[in-house]
């Protein structure tokens, strides 16, 4: 992906000040716009070039994430994975 811009929110705030047990160093700014670059093979749904937007990774099974509120995810912040919105 090319970023393009990048927001910093209240979650982000709550990192840097230690709220969440997020391991150091970390790169905030979850909230983006980019355009995904070539050779990333692992990207399906989308094309060199397309628009994206960036957001937070959730689980999508814990019981939050049913409920639709996957901004509490029982795992946010624990996601080893990228996965694109169908």
């Amino acid at each position: 992906m090319r970023l393009a811009a990048t927001g910093v929110c209240h979650s982000d705030i709550a990192v840097r000040d230690a709220v969440f047990p997020v391991p150091r160093p970390i790169i905030l700014g979850h909230e983006g716009g980019a355009r995904r670059a070539g050779g990333e093979p692992r990207f399906k749904k989308v094309a060199p070039g397309d628009r994206v937007v960036l957001t937070y990774l959730a689980c999508g099974v814990c019981p939050t994430c049913l409920a639709s509120e996957p901004a509490y995810c029982r795992d946010f912040g624990g996601r080893k994975h990228y996965r694109l919105a169908a």
